[in-house]
């Protein structure tokens, strides 16, 4: 099922708790780019790359790696244990990205 209002649309997912594979799940499964920021390894999260290595729709930063750039980004969310003061969000945001805490979406 695709929804017209996430189609097309680019979030990056900010943490992989509980909170930011709920937010990939929902958004990949209705046509919404998904980027993924998280601090550990992949090694921690391979039930999860193995559910979604066949949507397409989703790239992952490892690691502390994050984006070079937040130029298609709509939408930034953040699981609840990632501090709002990182300096990539202050960049977002003078970018004019929207940046939601995970409890708040």
């Amino acid at each position: 099922m695709v929804n017209q209002v996430w189609e097309g649309a680019h979030f990056v997912v900010w943490g992989l708790g509980l909170t930011g594979k709920a937010a990939i799940r929902y958004l990949a499964r209705r046509g919404a780019k998904v980027t993924v920021v998280e601090q550990s390894d992949s090694s921690q999260h391979k039930g999860l790359l193995q559910e979604v290595k066949d949507w397409g729709n989703i790239e992952f930063f490892w690691g502390g790696k994050e984006p070079s750039s937040w130029e298609d980004v709509d939408t930034i969310i953040t699981s609840p244990g990632v501090p709002y003061s990182i300096p990539a969000f202050a960049k977002a945001r003078t970018e004019g990205r929207n940046i939601v805490a995970g409890l708040d979406w």
